[in-house]
């Protein structure tokens, strides 16, 4: 499936600051560690193959990272759940840089149903509700028969109804092999 690397597009988490415009240096470093962790958790090295399924298509990507995971920074994000769902923001918004038009430029609140609200890639990123699309980000550190990327997208579907002005995305990233699935719900 990878031959080389040099044949797939590279998702570098040492990027997230540079290519997602939303993210501070602290907080592109914390979805970072999260990540790392969880691919470690799932024994992944930097250079691992990860696929992902958009628009009934796939793409292959590689992942690369510095730096290697400690016994501090095992401490540090013992809670897996929730280190999974950090570390789903850090991939799924370099996904949806990567296979999109979009871009994140906002947190969304709490409250909204969504994580981030989006803009085209091509837009003033300064102006207030400059938003194209809502995205939604989800994680599983593993896949099992009852916590499958298939299930997450059904339920996000059931709790999202369809926005008249903004599409929704949603990705689920999976640490396990790794791989993801971005879809329009």
């Amino acid at each position: 499936m990878f031959l080389a690397d040099e044949l797939y597009p590279v998702l570098n988490l040492e990027e997230l600051e540079q290519r997602v415009v939303v993210l501070t240096k602290p907080l592109a470093d914390f979805y970072r560690e999260n990540a790392l962790v969880c691919l470690s958790n799932q024994q992944h090295s930097t250079g691992c193959p990860m696929l992902a399924r958009f628009n009934d298509e796939s793409y292959g990507f590689v992942l690369r990272w510095a730096g290697k995971v400690d016994a501090r920074m095992e401490r540090c994000y013992r809670d897996l759940v929730q280190a999974t769902e950090y570390a789903a923001c850090a991939i799924g918004l370099l996904l949806v840089e990567n296979l999109t038009e979009f871009v994140g430029v906002e947190q969304a609140a709490r409250g909204t149903t969504v994580d981030y609200y989006l803009a085209y890639k091509d837009d003033d990123d300064d102006l207030p509700f400059n938003h194209a699309a809502r995205l939604e980000v989800t994680g599983i550190l593993a896949e099992t028969d009852h916590n499958t990327i298939q299930k997450r997208i059904t339920a996000k579907k059931r709790r999202h109804k369809p926005e008249q002005d903004l599409p929704t995305l949603v990705v689920v990233v999976e640490f396990g092999e790794p791989k993801a699935v971005l879809e329009e719900i």
